[in-house]
C-alpha cells in the first residue's frame, strides 16, 4: 500500500470526490477491476484494509468486511450486502466464514470477485490446521442462520458446524480459489445454502498432493442452491454430496486431475448439465439407494481402462454421456468413443431415455455485461427512495427511461406501487440485492394484475438480476408481466408471496437460474430454460399453456401441483425435490396433463408417513386419460424415488 500521500493531496482528493457526489454524478471504486459503482451499497475488501498483493496476509481483513457486511434481516433473508474483492491476489491463512460477534453462524456471505481470472483467493501454503485429510479444514465455509426451532433440530448441530435449513443466499462467484501446497486437508469451500444460493464462475485449484475436497456439500441440509460454471482441478475428491435433501443443481462443471473421486454423490437428489471429467481418478459414485443423479451432457476423458467411470448404487436417469476413455461403467467396460443414455438402477438399465427426451438444451445469451460502471443508471439519482415506504414508483421509471442501458438499485428496499414499463433501451436491471414491494396500488390496471415490472419490447436480451420482490402478507401480486419479444434472463430472483412472471403468447424466450418464486404462467411457442428453481407454496406453481419448458434441478414444498401441462405443452423436468412436509387433508395431484408432453424424474421427500403424493400424474388428455399413482414408484425411506415419469406413454 502507498503510504506517500500527503495530507493537502488527500484534501485535494475529497474535493474532487465531493464535488462529483453534488453534482449528481456517481463516485466510483478506484480499486483496479471494479464492478460496481461505489454509492451501490457493496462492501469492498480494499476499504477494510486488505491489500491484494499475494504477500500480506489479508485474513482479518476479509473477516472484517464480511462482518461489516451483515444486514439485520429478520425473516426478509433475502437481504444480504455484497461483499467485493477487486482484482488482485488475496493471501489467507485460516476460513473465511459470517458469524456474528457472539460466535453465531450466519447466512448470507455474499463474495464476488472481479473476474475469475483476475481475483484469486489463496491459501498460504503449509498453512496450520490444514494438514490433515481425515480432518479437513474449510478456506470458504458457509452456514446456516438459525431463525426458528432447536440448534439440534433434526440431528443436526448448528452451534458446532453451523448445519441447518436457513442457510440463505450464501454465495462465491467470479474467483480463482487455491488452496496452496501443502494443505492436504483443505476443503476449498464448505458449502451449504438453502432455497437459493450459487457458486459461480469459479476456478478451484490444489497443487500436486494439496487438497483434500474442492466443493463439499456434506452438512445438513445443502440445497436447493447451483453450482455453475465451476472448474476443480486436482484434490482427493473434486464434488462431494451428502444428506438426502434438499437437492443441487450443477451446471457447467469441469472436474479434472482427482486422485479419488471426480464427483461424489451419498444419498441426495443432484441434477446436471453439461458435466466434464478429466484424469484417471473414478468418475462418478452414486454411493445410497436413495441417491438419484439425473444428467445431461455427460463426458469422460484421460484415466486408465482400470478406473470406474460410474459407480452407481442408487438411480441415474441420464441422456447424452459419452467416453472417450475405455473404463468401467455399471460394471460392465466400455471402449473409448461409446456413447449411451437410460435409466439405471444400480448397475441395471431399466429404461431407455431416448424417446422421451428431445428438448434441446439451451444456455442464456448474453445482455448487457460489459457496459462499465460509469454508464450506469442509479435509480436514487431519479429520486427513489430506499426506505421501503416511499413511493418510487416515477422515479424508477425516469430512470428506466433515461437512455442507460444497465439501471441498478443500490441496496436497499424501495416501494413501487404502479406498474413501472422497461424499454429497449434498457439491457440490464441490477439489483444489488435489493427489494421491491408495494404498499399500495396507484392505478386500477395495476392493481388488476399488472406486473410491477412490464416487458413490452423486441431487440436484444434483458436481464434482471439479485432482485427481491416481497409481497409476504401483503396480498397477491405479479413481479414481471412479459409480452415483449426480447429474450428475458431471471438470474438471482426472490420472489416471495407473489407471482413471479406471466409470460403471454407474444412474449420471447425465457431464461432463468437460482430463482426462489411463487409461481409463474408462461404461453406462446417461445422456449423457457429454467436452472435450479425453488418454488414453494400450494395451489399451481407452474401453469404452462402451449410453451416448450425445460427445467434442470426443481424443489417444492407443501401441498401443491407443480405442473399444470396443456395442450401443446412440451415440459422436461430433469431433476429435483418434491416435499409435502405433512399429510393434506385433500390431496393435489404432482403433475396434471392435458394434451401435451412431459417428462420428469425427481426424488420425494418425506418424514411423515402419507406425507408423499398419492397421485404423481394425472393425465386427462382426451382418449389417453391415466393416473399413475405415488404406490407405483420404490420406496426411498418414507419418500419415493421417481426416476422416470413421462407421458404420452408406449
Amino acid at each position: 500500500m502507498d503510504f506517500s500521500c500527503t495530507v493537502l493531496g488527500l484534501r485535494r482528493a475529497l474535493t474532487v470526490l465531493m464535488a462529483l457526489s453534488l453534482l449528481g454524478l456517481p463516485v466510483f471504486a478506484q480499486a483496479a477491476g471494479g464492478s460496481f459503482p461505489a454509492d451501490a451499497g457493496t462492501v469492498n475488501v480494499k476499504t477494510y484494509g486488505a491489500v491484494g498483493d499475494g504477500v500480506k496476509d489479508d485474513t482479518a481483513a476479509l473477516l472484517a468486511a464480511i462482518r461489516a457486511a451483515d444486514v439485520a434481516f429478520g425473516t426478509a433473508w433475502w437481504r444480504n450486502r455484497i461483499v467485493y474483492f477487486p482484482e488482485g491476489t488475496y493471501l489467507i491463512s485460516d476460513t473465511l466464514t459470517k458469524r456474528a460477534s457472539d460466535g453465531r453462524y450466519l447466512s448470507g456471505m455474499v463474495l464476488v470477485g472481479a473476474s475469475r481470472q483476475s481475483t484469486t483467493l489463496k491459501l498460504k501454503n503449509y498453512a496450520p490446521g490444514y494438514s490433515n485429510p481425515q480432518m479437513p479444514k474449510a478456506v470458504i465455509y458457509t452456514s446456516s442462520t438459525l431463525l426458528t426451532g432447536l440448534p439440534t433440530a433434526g440431528g443436526k448441530d448448528y452451534a458446532g458446524k453451523g448445519e441447518g435449513n436457513d442457510a440463505y443466499a450464501n454465495y462465491v462467484e467470479n474467483m480463482n480459489i487455491d488452496v496452496g501446497a501443502g494443505n492436504p486437508g483443505a476443503i476449498a469451500i464448505d458449502y451449504l445454502a438453502n432455497n437459493m444460493g450459487a457458486l459461480r464462475n469459479l476456478s478451484i485449484v490444489a497443487p500436486a498432493l494439496s487438497g483434500a475436497i474442492g466443493v463439499s456439500l456434506d452438512r445438513k441440509w445443502p440445497g436447493p442452491a447451483l453450482i455453475s460454471n465451476v472448474s476443480v482441478t486436482g484434490f482427493d475428491v473434486g464434488i462431494s454430496a451428502s444428506q438426502t435433501e434438499y437437492g443441487v443443481t450443477l451446471d457447467k462443471i469441469s472436474l479434472a486431475g482427482q486422485r479419488s473421486v471426480a464427483l461424489r454423490n451419498n444419498a441426495n437428489s443432484l441434477s446436471i448439465g453439461d458435466l466434464s471429467i478429466d484424469g484417471v481418478a473414478t468418475g462418478i459414485q452414486n454411493l445410497d439407494p436413495k441417491g438419484l443423479i439425473t444428467a445431461v451432457g455427460l463426458k469422460f476423458s484421460g484415466g486408465s481402462s482400470d478406473a470406474a467411470g460410474i459407480e452407481n448404487a442408487g438411480s441415474m436417469t441420464l441422456r447424452r454421456v459419452r467416453t472417450d476413455r475405455a473404463a468401467l461403467f455399471f460394471g460392465l467396460p466400455l471402449a473409448a468413443g461409446a456413447e449411451f443414455e437410460g435409466v439405471y438402477q444400480g448397475n441395471a438399465r431399466v429404461q431407455s431415455a431416448t424417446p422421451r427426451w428431445a428438448m434441446p438444451v439451451k444456455s442464456a445469451p448474453a445482455a448487457a455485461a460489459s457496459d462499465p460502471p460509469a454508464s450506469w443508471a442509479n435509480v436514487q439519482s431519479y429520486g427513489a427512495v430506499p426506505d421501503g415506504i416511499t413511493d418510487s414508483s416515477a422515479a424508477v421509471q425516469q430512470a428506466l427511461k433515461s437512455g442507460a442501458s444497465t439501471i441498478y438499485f443500490p441496496f436497499g428496499a424501495y416501494a413501487i406501487n404502479d406498474s413501472v414499463e422497461v424499454p429497449p433501451s434498457v439491457r440490464r436491471i441490477e439489483g444489488m440485492m435489493s427489494t421491491i414491494k408495494v404498499t399500495r396500488y396507484n392505478s386500477a390496471a395495476f392493481w388488476l394484475g399488472g406486473g410491477i415490472f412490464k416487458v413490452t419490447s423486441g431487440g436484444e436480451p434483458l436481464l434482471i438480476q439479485r432482485m427481491a420482490f416481497d409481497m409476504i402478507n401483503k396480498g397477491g401480486k405479479l413481479a414481471i408481466e412479459y409480452s415483449g419479444s426480447a429474450p428475458l434472463i431471471l438470474r438471482d430472483v426472490v420472489a416471495a408471496g407473489i407471482a413471479l412472471v406471466n409470460r403471454s403468447a407474444s412474449g420471447g424466450e425465457l431464461y432463468a437460474e437460482n430463482i426462489c418464486s411463487g409461481p409463474m404462467t408462461l404461453a406462446g411457442s417461445s422456449g423457457a430454460w429454467i436452472r435450479q428453481l425453488d418454488t414453494e407454496g400450494t395451489g399451481i406453481r407452474i401453469v404452462n399453456n402451449g410453451s416448450p419448458l425445460w427445467i434442470l434441478g426443481i424443489k417444492t414444498e407443501q401441498n401443491a401441483t407443480i405442473l399444470w401441462n396443456g395442450a401443446g405443452s412440451q415440459t422436461e423436468v430433469m431433476g429435483g425435490l418434491l416435499y409435502l412436509v405433512q399429510v393434506p387433508a385433500t390431496q393435489r395431484p404432482a403433475f396434471v396433463n392435458i394434451g401435451g408432453r412431459l417428462v420428469a424424474s425427481y426424488v420425494e421427500s418425506s418424514y411423515r408417513d402419507g406425507a408423499t403424493y398419492d397421485v404423481q400424474l394425472l393425465d386427462q388428455t382426451p382418449g389417453a386419460e391415466r393416473t399413475v399413482l405415488g404406490s407405483s414408484s420404490a420406496a426411498r425411506g418414507l419418500g419415493r424415488m421417481v426416476p422416470l415419469l413421462s407421458t404420452p406413454f408406449d
